[in-house]
């Protein structure tokens, strides 16, 4: 079940924030062996036709290069925290809020209190949702511009490491009545048990 109040009876049991140094780091790491996972192995594996880079002919189709790029990024960025927001309203029953704490983060939250096991469908959404739609996209672009969309996937698997990690590391040891209000780069857990 979902919740707009706070059901009689439950009380704060944990404070999960994504900014703390020991999280943070560990994410990082996470995120760094993710992206190291994806792309050495795609180098080594792929047929040489897949692998051929984007040269720039001249400096200005540099620029464009690396415009798009960087387009491309933040083009993701807004797309990942999309599918979250969208499963908020499909899991959690309400409206999505979205913002920034740039340069570091955009999110989404939501004010009502999610259940455990719906928020682990928000939670992994984007992982799965834009992994297969990037790995399409590497499928279909012409072979110069493969490494866009690849680099695009890599960088989703690297940036769901927050996900992850709460999803497949906290999530399962909280007691089953949990609830979870997500504030975007920091949650409370609420549960009937103590801590």
């Amino acid at each position: 079940m979902n919740y707009d109040a706070l059901p009689e009876g439950f009380s704060l049991y944990r404070n999960i924030d994504l900014n703390t140094d020991k999280v943070k780091t560990g994410m990082q790491v996470a995120a760094f062996v993710a992206l190291l996972a994806l792309i050495i192995p795609a180098a080594i594996v792929l047929p040489p036709w897949r692998t051929q880079a984007f040269v720039p002919i001249t400096w200005m189709s540099g620029v464009y290069f690396l415009l798009f790029l960087a387009v491309s990024v933040f083009g993701y960025l807004l797309l990942h925290e999309l599918v979250h927001g969208i499963c908020f309203r499909v899991f959690g029953g309400g409206k999505a809020r979205y913002g920034h704490q740039l340069p570091n983060y955009l999110y989404a939250a939501s004010d009502r209190y999610i259940a455990k096991s719906r928020y682990l469908f928000i939670g992994l959404a984007p992982l799965v949702v834009l992994t297969i739609l990037f790995g399409v996209v590497c499928v279909l672009v012409p072979q110069s511009w493969f490494w866009i969309p690849y680099f695009a996937l890599a960088a989703n698997v690297a940036g769901c490491a927050g996900d992850v990690y709460v999803c497949l590391f906290v999530l399962p040891r909280l007691p089953k009545d949990a609830l979870v209000l997500d504030s975007g780069v920091a949650m409370q857990i609420f549960s009937r048990e103590v801590a």
